[in-house]
């Protein structure tokens, strides 16, 4: 290994970007795609294998790489060409950031130009470790967080960049046992990009670009009227029945179970009991041979099997709650996609032969999706609401192009690769 001159005083090289996942071009040469803000960046196998290495931590420590540490990565058996045309290609893409996280100015400029994302979901802490919160892709464990981080993750989706989630959510914090150092929004700053470099390792969460509010009102003028949409004949009856909110686990506290919540919106719900737990679970929807199944008989089927005494109850319970939406008929279809947006979860690890795998360990791919659905994963996050994605994608010019687009959503959120939250106001 390469002695490395790096110092612990040293600005780290910051990796930036929703990661997309490997391709090959039409001559089988290999890429990367990498998504900022509304770009995507395509990035040979060179500048891609380093954006990848940056995500880890220098060893032995949770800290991430800076230039000093380059040389010690071995990053030519990584498939890194040339270390220093690559590093500067990134910085001028926009895909790295250095940042010196112990100068407080720094700290809060980044902060104030970017958002931590979360790709994996929060499973609770336990019984056995009260004060680590573990994350999961799909069903795979993966990393384990603090409660500030955790909250952090949970609300992050809501604001407009790391500094305004730490001003929101820092009172909470500091109040609890533990955290009262945490108090102020500085302070979570610093602690969150302190601990922020194992996240990343996992791809349990990345960095975009802060929200522009210019650019959020330019975007006003692109959405879709729901008036706008040909319901035709009215369908009548349910046209589904749609999980909502994010999941943010299980609290234990040391007599038990204390809560398990789901964020929708600005807050976070409690599920009344592991029994709502189960539907809420259930309600994702139930895999098919051709699909999913997503009538209330075999969601309450689902959740019985898993355990649950009376599904019917929590399924009426969580839909009056904001919990589970069952839209009646076509016009209440387009007005749950006007009302609702989704969010992605899980990277983009590369291609298969039968689609694209996400998940977060590149060994362990947790699903693989069409080409429709991997469309629908990538894109439709960008645009406001559910009914905008839709119409740019061109399928919202009736209820029925509606309907089956929600379809493809239902099948991101069956297979725990995205979720439904509220549009952002």
């Amino acid at each position: 290994m390469t002695r490395s001159a790096s110092s612990p005083a040293a600005a780290i090289l910051m990796p930036l970007g929703q990661p997309l996942g490997e391709h090959r071009d039409a001559d089988d040469e290999r890429y990367l795609q990498v998504r900022l803000g509304g770009d995507i960046h395509r990035l040979d196998a060179s500048a891609g294998a380093l954006w990848s290495a940056l995500h880890h931590t220098r060893p032995g420590t949770s800290r991430g790489i800076d230039r000093g540490l380059l040389p010690a990565l071995d990053l030519a058996d990584r498939g890194v060409a040339d270390p220093q045309r690559d590093l500067e290609l990134l910085l001028d893409l926009g895909l790295v950031v250095e940042l010196a996280t112990a100068a407080p100015d720094q700290r809060l400029a980044f902060a104030e130009s970017y958002r931590l994302l979360p790709l994996q979901t929060v499973l609770g802490n336990s019984e056995t470790d009260l004060e680590r919160f573990a994350l999961v892709a799909g069903a795979q464990q993966t990393v384990t967080v603090d409660a500030a981080m955790r909250e952090v993750l949970v609300y992050a989706p809501r604001a407009a960049d790391l500094y305004a989630t730490c001003f929101v959510r820092s009172g909470a914090i500091g109040a609890a046992e533990g955290f009262e150092s945490l108090g102020e929004p500085e302070a979570m700053v610093e602690h969150t990009l302190a601990a922020v470099h194992p996240l990343l390792a996992a791809h349990a969460a990345y960095f975009d670009v802060a929200i522009d509010a210019q650019a959020d009102a330019e975007a006003a003028g692109r959405r879709c009227d729901p008036a706008s949409v040909d319901v035709g004949e009215e369908h009548r009856g349910g046209t589904g029945i749609f999980p909502v909110g994010y999941q943010a686990g299980a609290t234990y506290v040391w007599l038990g179970l204390e809560s398990v919540r789901v964020r929708v919106g600005p807050a976070e719900l409690e599920l009344a009991n592991e029994q709502a737990w189960l539907l809420w679970t259930a309600a994702h929807g139930v895999a098919t041979a051709d699909g999913i199944d997503d009538s209330e008989q075999a969601i309450c089927d689902s959740a019985k099997a898993a355990g649950a005494r009376s599904p019917i109850f929590d399924l009426d319970d969580q839909q009056q709650r904001g919990l589970v939406a069952r839209p009646e008929g076509y016009a209440g279809l387009v007005e749950l996609a006007a009302t609702h947006r989704l969010e992605p979860l899980l990277a983009g690890l590369g291609e298969a032969p039968d689609g694209q795998l996400l998940g977060g360990d590149p060994g362990r791919p947790v699903t693989v999706l069409n080409a429709e659905q991997y469309a629908v994963w990538r894109d439709a996050h960008l645009s406001a609401s559910l009914l905008d994605a839709a119409y740019a994608a061109g399928r919202a010019g009736s209820a029925r192009d509606l309907r089956e687009y929600l379809r493809l959503v239902q099948l991101l959120l069956l297979r725990r690769a995205a979720y439904l939250d509220l549009v952002r106001e």
